[in-house]
């Protein structure tokens, strides 16, 4: 509201002055008329500073353009708004009227900068969060939940889905992703951590049919095998050589229904370590399968940077995931 207010000032102030000065044809507008606030900031810069050299020190430009700019305003205004004299430029009536309409205008722009600048350094709102399943529901949600106690005025909306959201077109503010972030100049990216992946059986299983010693005893063994999108993935890649098992027990599309299928006692099944070991009553068969090597990613749109809940959650997230980097790395067994 600040802004359009400022905006319809802008024009009112515009339409007295011009009725002002013409009593007769209106002076025509210069090409590509000045109606931008940049303008006024230049007027009353001068009108503050007394002089072009005054009032362009502050403003970071040099006497020249400060020329240009009060020229153009004029110009766009119809009428003149200073008088030369000497290094002196003093304010006609028009010049007066102009001042009061200008400083109204600024307090309108500095309100709303406040307004705008305040929601991004205010720990409120919403932080959209995009991860994988998996993560999502056995490590990420843990740690939404305790930043939430630390952060009650902060809605977090947690996107649980292997499909890769935008960040650059805003389809999430977060991404926590299992993988090396793109080359894309306007995201940033901060590893967490290594991830490692091996092969589970559940001890109910290993009871029933004997613990493999070496891979090629997988042959005597069921397998959890994967479908869809996760098949085309390393996860997909070693599930699935796991063809020359005995029998496929189950298929599924998701990580989570691995880790479901082998807790149940179905069969071996490819797990991230941090699924695999922590849950007690599944066996690592062997140490972890290179193949399943990967990296952790939080990443967020640069334009974000400076945004306090984003950043607040950025960094909570870091850390708390930081700390489990034993899991992560399956380094826990």
């Amino acid at each position: 509201m600040s802004l359009a207010r400022a905006q319809d000032k802008w024009q009112l102030c515009k339409r007295t002055l011009q009725h002002r000065k013409n009593r007769g044809p209106q002076q025509p507008k210069a090409a590509g008329g000045v109606d931008r606030w940049d303008d006024l900031r230049v007027f009353l810069a001068v009108v503050r500073g007394g002089s072009l050299g005054a009032a362009a020190s502050p403003l970071g430009i040099d006497a020249s353009t400060v020329f240009r700019r009060v020229m153009a305003l004029e110009q766009s205004l119809g009428t003149r708004v200073f008088e030369r004299r000497g290094r002196r430029w003093a304010l006609t009536p028009a010049g007066e009227l102009l001042t009061e309409h200008a400083a109204r205008i600024e307090e309108e722009m500095e309100a709303a900068h406040r307004d705008v600048v305040g929601r991004d350094v205010a720990l409120e709102g919403t932080v959209r969060v995009t991860t994988p399943a998996d993560l999502g529901d056995r490590l990420v949600a843990a740690h939404v939940a305790a930043f939430r106690a630390k952060n009650r005025a902060i809605t977090v909306e947690l996107l649980l889905e292997d499909r890769i959201l935008d960040l650059v077109r805003g389809e999430a503010d977060v991404a926590i992703r299992p993988r090396r972030p793109p080359a894309v100049g306007a995201l940033v990216g901060r590893k967490v951590s290594d991830l490692a992946g091996a092969l589970y059986a559940s001890r109910s299983y290993l009871e029933r049919h004997g613990r493999p010693r070496r891979r090629s005893d997988l042959a005597r063994h069921d397998a959890v095998a994967v479908d869809g999108a996760l098949a085309q993935t390393p996860y997909g890649e070693v599930a699935n050589g796991l063809g020359s098992a005995r029998r496929v027990a189950l298929r599924t599309n998701a990580l989570l229904g691995v880790l479901r299928a082998v807790s149940l006692g179905l069969g071996v099944g490819p797990l991230p370590c941090f699924l695999g070991d922590a849950d007690a009553d599944l066996v690592r068969l062997f140490p972890p399968e290179p193949e399943l090597a990967a990296e952790l990613w939080l990443l967020y749109h640069g334009d974000l940077r400076q945004t306090a809940r984003v950043r607040a959650f950025c960094d909570f997230m870091l850390e708390s995931l930081r700390a489990q980097r034993p899991l992560l790395e399956g380094r826990t067994r």
